[in-house]
């Protein structure tokens, strides 16, 4: 699991340990998790965040930020959109596995979908280029049992993975 931080860079030591602490103090939280991606020159720049999110009151979030890896220790640039929006649908989806297997049985599911609800920075509407990998997207997650949303309403990957990739 990636290092995770809370705004001020203050490190997560533990992901797992910290959403049982915070779920046990905060009752009544949606959990979202979401990621984004911004291109730099030589490189591709992701961050992935996990929203604790206070219905009506706002929310609380933690992020990693990292860049794509060629598989030799190196970065890379993913030049395709399709390809990098499925990788940072993936990088949402191993983050919300994660959180899956720390908090069996401490929170309760809704029926048979799993804990986390994933934001996808897919548009639905085929005028926008990430529309390309939607299908398959939105397949895979419908497939694991997840409830998802995708643009306009992904907000914790669109705003606040977006701050995050950005800075």
């Amino acid at each position: 699991m990636r290092a995770f931080k809370k705004f001020g860079g203050e490190e997560i030591l533990d992901l797992g340990a910290y959403a049982r602490d915070y779920l046990k103090l905060h009752k009544d939280v949606t959990l979202y998790v979401g990621t984004d991606s911004e291109q730099y020159r030589k490189h591709t720049q992701f961050a992935t965040v996990v929203m604790f999110y206070h219905r009506g009151k706002g929310a609380h979030y933690v992020f990693a930020k990292f860049a794509a890896e060629d598989g030799r220790g190196g970065k890379k640039k993913i030049r395709d959109i399709y390809s990098r929006m499925f990788e940072e649908m993936m990088h949402s989806y191993t983050t919300a596995e994660y959180l899956e297997s720390e908090l069996a049985g401490f929170i309760l599911r809704e029926g048979d979908m799993k804990l986390a609800i994933v934001d996808v920075d897919v548009n639905p509407s085929p005028r926008w280029k990430s529309n390309t990998a939607y299908s398959s997207v939105t397949g895979f997650l419908k497939g694991e049992r997840y409830r998802f949303r995708t643009k306009p309403e992904a907000w914790s990957a669109s705003s606040a993975a977006d701050l995050i990739v950005r800075k």
